[in-house]
C-alpha cells in the first residue's frame, strides 16, 4: 500500500481556500466543517488506509462539543466530503476522506443551492457597500485646560484656583 495521503500528489495539497470559496455557500456550512475535515485528514494513516481518531480527539482539536461532532460529521458525510466505514476492530469510527470539488462549474452542478446563496451574499455585502456612511459628529467639543486646578467653596462661592508646583 502506497504511503501516500488520500489525493496527495505533488500538486494537490488540502487547502481550507476551496472551503472558503465554494463550500462556504451550502446551508450550515461552517469552521467547524473545515476543522473536522482537517482533523481527519490529518489522522489518515496510509498503511491502514483509513483515518480513525476518537469522538474526543476531535473534540479536543476542534475546540467542538460531542454533540457538535457528531453534527459535522454526518454533513461532511451528506456532502461527499468524507465516508464512514465500519471499523474492523469494531472499536470508534474510521473515515475515508475524500476530495473536495475544487472546479467551480462541477460545484454549483452538485450544489445548486450554493450558488443561491453565493447570490444572495454577494446582493447583500453590496448593499451594505452602497449605502451612505454614517455623518461624523457635527459639534464641536471643547478641550479643557490642561492645568491642574483646585477648587472649594469660600464664603458660599465655588472658587478654583491654578495648582503651581
Amino acid at each position: 500500500m502506497s504511503s501516500q495521503k488520500p489525493f496527495q500528489s505533488k500538486i494537490f495539497v488540502p487547502s481550507a481556500r476551496v472551503f472558503r470559496t465554494l463550500y462556504i455557500n451550502i446551508d450550515g456550512f461552517k469552521n467547524d466543517h473545515i476543522a473536522v475535515y482537517d482533523i481527519l485528514y490529518h489522522y489518515w494513516n496510509a498503511a491502514e488506509g483509513y483515518a480513525w481518531p476518537t469522538s474526543v480527539d476531535i473534540q479536543m482539536e476542534a475546540g467542538i462539543s460531542e454533540t457538535t461532532v457528531t453534527k459535522v460529521i454526518r454533513e461532511l458525510v451528506e456532502w461527499g466530503l468524507i465516508e464512514i466505514v465500519s471499523n474492523p476492530k469494531g472499536d470508534n469510527n474510521t473515515y475515508n476522506v475524500k476530495r473536495p470539488i475544487e472546479d467551480e462549474m462541477e460545484f454549483y452542478r452538485v450544489f445548486p443551492e450554493a450558488l443561491r446563496n453565493k447570490q444572495e451574499r454577494r446582493e447583500r455585502a453590496d448593499a451594505r457597500a452602497s449605502r451612505p456612511k454614517k455623518r461624523k459628529r457635527t459639534t464641536s467639543v471643547t478641550k479643557t485646560s490642561a492645568v491642574p486646578k483646585a477648587g472649594g467653596y469660600v464664603d458660599g462661592i465655588y472658587v478654583e484656583t491654578a495648582i503651581d508646583f
